[in-house]
């Protein structure tokens, strides 16, 4: 065997031994064996896919920085390799991250990249761990619909009974999640006793795997007591709950102690659980869960107002109401933070195809602009506009009167074209002036107009200075390249000013 069958081989065996590992709940060991397989793989894509594997372990492990450092390092990578699988991955923690920190216009924009890539996958290529990854993201950032339906894909496409479970699981919470943030009661009973049949699937199965089988089983106690069935939530709570607890699962205990907490109150009027709800709540309110945050404050607002402490249960509702108006404001501030990107960006893109002085398109512009009218196959005329002998202007009346001649020029231009037409500065003292669907004679009788416009024209605290302008024209249609057409009409620029200035040349 080569060392590098060997090494392929020492690879695949570190891989398989921490899926055993993670399976069991061993979550560092496993991260660590997927550590050592990164460092020992010679491709790029192999390797950031076993680094990708480690930060899903440090997450399960509640090792949450090192898990972002590392994805931070990945996104990098991948997005130089274009290794868009492992950078969807990778994009997908990253938002849940920014999302928890309340950095929403920062998670918008990564999902943004992240479904856009995705978008750009066949399906046969897209890696089922990579979609049920991306659809997770989509479930913490509250896009329940949308979870739902990636998680679906996950469960179809899922290559193993253990991806399959895993995936179920998750599609279990979703319904779960999506249920009791649902206000319309028909559609929220709808996806609860759909969420019902999806987790008894899961559980039917056969895989071993202890944290879908304990995410499942917390998420389908829970509906199940939403859903009026009592004694069987409770049964099912009281089990995943234990389990819960001994693995470290908080979540899962958290959703667990729900389910408990609406079984004994409203299947036993139990009041001694109110307890068990205060806490329940607490523990809700430092996980920012706000829709079992929710539940409980329903609960405990029951318990009180059923033993006549109404003035409590009256202070509980008051206090959900006013998290309620946070949270909508919260959502409202993130929305505009959001506009706010979206209109930086937008700024960004203008100002890369304007000029600051003069507020004109500049060639940047231009070459976009051009490429698009010559493929209409209409004439389009182009005319290059020089100052002569601006640099006098400059020498003798200093810049910053220069740079007021250049955005009187500009105006005069504007003024000149015609609905339609485009001018752009090119830098310095030359402009272009584009005039779509004209005859070259036509376009000569403008320019002509613009040419005498600026030979008569008195400057504004310049009256000594008498400015001319050169002008190049040439006209393309179809075929032609914009570069190659700029570049004639600067020729044809260069034939005025060798004959004397002030005047229009035509090639």
């Amino acid at each position: 065997m080569t060392d590098h069958a060997r090494s392929a081989a020492t690879i695949e065996q570190l891989r398989a031994a921490a899926f055993a590992e993670r399976s069991q709940g061993n979550f560092l060991y496993a991260a660590d064996l997927f550590r050592q397989a990164s460092r020992l793989s010679d491709d790029p894509a192999s390797s950031l896919n076993s680094q990708m594997r480690r930060v899903y372990c440090l997450v399960a492990a509640e090792q949450r920085d090192q898990a972002v450092s590392i994805a931070e390092r990945v996104v990098q990578r991948a997005r130089t390799e274009g290794i868009h699988t492992e950078l969807v991955d990778a994009l997908a923690l990253l938002v849940d991250h920014h999302h928890d920190l309340g950095h929403i216009a920062i998670a918008v924009q990564l999902l943004a990249e992240a479904t856009w890539l995705m978008e750009q996958m066949p399906d046969a290529q897209v890696p089922h761990l990579v979609l049920h990854n991306l659809a997770d993201t989509y479930a913490h950032c509250g896009f329940h619909a949308e979870a739902i339906s990636l998680f679906r894909r996950a469960v179809h496409i899922a290559p193993t009974e253990h991806d399959r479970m895993f995936a179920g699981a998750n599609l279990t919470a979703s319904y779960h999640i999506a249920g009791i943030s649902e206000f319309d009661l028909e559609e929220r009973r709808r996806l609860l006793e759909e969420g019902l049949v999806v987790a008894a699937s899961v559980l039917e199965g056969e895989s071993t795997e202890l944290e879908a089988d304990v995410l499942c089983s917390a998420h389908r106690s829970a509906m199940l007591a939403h859903t009026g069935r009592f004694d069987e939530a409770l049964r099912e709570a009281d089990t995943a709950r234990a389990k819960a607890a001994v693995h470290a699962m908080r979540d899962e205990e958290l959703v667990a102690m729900s389910a408990q907490c609406i079984a004994r109150w409203r299947g036993q009027h139990d009041r001694t659980v109110l307890q068990l709800v205060v806490e329940g709540q607490q523990l809700a309110d430092e996980t920012s869960n706000a829709a079992l945050s929710g539940v409980f404050a329903d609960l405990r607002a029951e318990i009180l107002w059923s033993t006549a402490r109404h003035d409590e249960a009256r202070d509980v509702m008051v206090a959900h109401i006013a998290d309620l108006r946070g949270s909508v404001r919260r959502h409202m501030a993130a929305r505009w933070a959001h506009v706010r990107q979206a209109i930086d960006a937008r700024r960004s893109e203008l100002l890369h195809e304007t000029d600051p002085l003069t507020g004109l398109g500049n060639e940047t512009f231009l070459h976009g602009f051009l490429d698009q009218e010559l493929g209409k196959g209409s004439p389009v005329c182009i005319a290059v506009i020089d100052l002569d002998q601006f640099r006098d202007i400059n020498d003798a009346h200093g810049y910053p009167e220069g740079d007021r001649v250049l955005q009187e020029v500009a105006r005069v231009l504007e003024r000149v074209s015609r609905r339609g037409d485009t001018v752009v500065r090119l830098g310095g003292d030359e402009f272009a002036m584009v005039l779509r669907d004209i005859s070259v004679g036509d376009a000569r009788h403008v320019l002509e107009r613009v040419r005498q416009l600026i030979a008569t024209r008195r400057w504004d605290g310049l009256p000594d200075i008498g400015l001319t302008v050169s002008i190049g024209l040439t006209v393309g249609a179809d075929v032609e390249d914009a570069a190659v057409l700029l570049g004639v009409a600067r020729e044809a620029l260069h034939d005025a000013k060798r004959d004397g200035r002030n005047r229009i040349a035509h090639r």
